[in-house]
């Protein structure tokens, strides 16, 4: 069976709220998934989110992802708790997929197959989605010493999107960062109506 996750906003400062759900799971003794936006480059914000927040007109909104084994738990602790702690959820959304944009672009062919074949191999349950298109050009009368050419022999460029369950799309995310090729955009959650 999937597992199921939601996304929590809950007002009130970061580090308390993480403090609050570690301490909250340690003293159950339940195991769950609890992910944190911020660290995970998950976008976590609207803009009129992020203007409140730079003029000071709101309280801090500390976004957290938990999954479904453990979401009446954190939801139950942290209402019940709020004359103590005052930390209050603003919303809470079940996540239906999760999506990140990226591109690259490279001029060596070595580089051109490992990129395309890093977006093959995907993860089960990740798809690429079909605006990813990779550009490859060859030209072999460029080819010699190009490292201030004009132009290269090879040229491979692309950039697109891929899709899937959550934690399958971070680990991918992760992985994409560590090759200086890819450029990727923040991790966006789409959720469910």
């Amino acid at each position: 069976m999937k597992k199921e996750f939601y996304e929590l906003v809950i007002e009130g400062p970061y580090i308390l709220i993480k403090g609050f759900i570690t301490g909250l799971l340690i003293g159950s003794k339940k195991m769950g998934t609890v992910i944190y936006n911020k660290e995970k480059d998950i976008k976590r914000e609207s803009l009129s989110e992020l203007l409140k927040e730079w003029i000071g007109i709101s309280e801090h909104l500390t976004h957290v992802i938990i999954s479904s084994d453990i979401y009446e738990m954190v939801t139950r602790g942290i209402e019940t708790s709020f004359d103590d702690i005052n930390m209050k959820i603003i919303s809470s959304k079940k996540i239906r997929k999760v999506r990140f944009r990226f591109k690259y672009e490279a001029f060596a062919e070595k580089y051109g197959i490992e990129l395309k074949n890093f977006f093959k191999d995907l993860p089960s349950g990740v798809s690429l989605l079909p605006d990813y298109n990779p550009v490859e050009e060859i030209h072999k009368e460029a080819k010699g010493v190009e490292i201030y050419a004009p132009e290269h022999d090879y040229k491979i460029s692309a950039e697109g999107s891929v899709e899937g369950p959550l934690l399958e799309i971070i680990g991918l995310y992760e992985q994409a960062k560590e090759k200086v090729l890819i450029e990727l955009k923040e991790i966006t959650l789409h959720f469910e109506e």
